[in-house]
């Protein structure tokens, strides 16, 4: 009887240990789903927050456009969206103007040889940010269409194969800033330093001289020195320059085509947060001349 009451007890233990196991697993994976469930909800909330941030967006540029000819920093657009915070969710977000910066697709013209002009000022740009100025070559070489390194600045094919992880040059224009990345020459403070004043865009884009920084006006003309770059700059925040006269004895006349005063490519920045969940879009959006705004890339999380 003892050694059967023993048996039943260590029974009893066997059978509570088991539905004790049983039900800390059950629990444990109901509160595992219900995670994943509140994180695929607030992915799904914070994207279309997000694409209700680029709507409101397109608005503004539309408006914009019917109110001004030109485009400045002084324009509601240009203006950072300030945090709102509303039923458990904050977005914040800001326009940026892609054609202030230099186009790194303008250093080779469309019979796919280098711009004489446009490399010159590249490397005026790169000399300001104290970056090797030969980098100009190579990134020519990265995007023209030939295999031809080159001279003396240069790298194709034969220098990308040889590296521990080898590639090949694209040979076209680039599509995103971060494949700046993978250019010879370009590490990561460079690229840091760079990234503020460089932009990809459809090739012959012009440059709006309304939103540049002082370091790419600077970058537009040899007897250009950064106090005068600066007070380009602080003129044209104010009211944006009504023509393009006050470069015209400034820079080469070659230059002054690729000049503007007005922008048709801008960048929205917009971050969601949504308790501990965030998410950050970028959405490059191009308004034409009709006013119509339509976003032409969206990447999450990456630039």
């Amino acid at each position: 009887m003892k050694r059967q009451k023993g048996m039943a007890l260590i029974i009893a233990l066997l059978i509570v240990a088991m539905a004790t196991l049983v039900a800390t697993t059950l629990t444990f994976d109901f509160s595992l789903d219900q995670r994943r469930a509140q994180s695929l909800l607030a992915t799904q909330q914070s994207r279309q927050l997000a694409l209700g941030a680029e709507a409101w967006a397109s608005e503004v540029l539309r408006d914009d456009l019917e109110n001004s000819s030109t485009d400045h920093l002084g324009e509601e657009w240009a203006m950072q969206l300030p945090p709102l915070p509303a039923d458990g969710f904050l977005v914040q977000g800001i326009l940026e103007d892609m054609q202030g910066k230099f186009n790194l697709n303008n250093l080779v013209n469309s019979d796919g040889e280098a711009d004489p002009y446009k490399m010159a000022q590249f490397q005026r740009l790169l000399v300001a940010l104290d970056i090797n100025p030969s980098l100009a070559g190579v990134v020519a070489d990265w995007i023209d269409p030939d295999t031809q390194s080159s001279f003396p600045d240069g790298a194709e094919d034969d220098f990308y194969t040889g590296s521990d992880v080898p590639y090949r040059t694209p040979n076209t224009y680039i599509t995103t800033i971060t494949e700046l990345q993978a250019v010879q020459g370009m590490n990561e403070e460079s690229f840091r330093l760079l990234l503020p004043y460089v932009t990809v865009l459809p090739p012959g884009t012009q440059l709006n001289v309304n939103t540049a920084a002082p370091v790419v006006l600077l970058s537009l003309g040899e007897g250009i020195d950064i106090i005068q770059a600066e007070s380009l700059a602080a003129e044209a925040a104010e009211e944006g320059f009504p023509d393009l006269q006050s470069f015209a004895a400034i820079v080469e006349p070659d230059i002054m085509p690729t000049l503007a005063l007005s922008s048709d490519y801008f960048r929205l920045t917009v971050r969601v947060t949504i308790g501990t969940y965030s998410l950050t879009m970028y959405s490059l959006l191009l308004r034409d001349s009709s006013g119509q705004v339509r976003p032409l890339i969206r990447t999450f999380g990456s630039i």
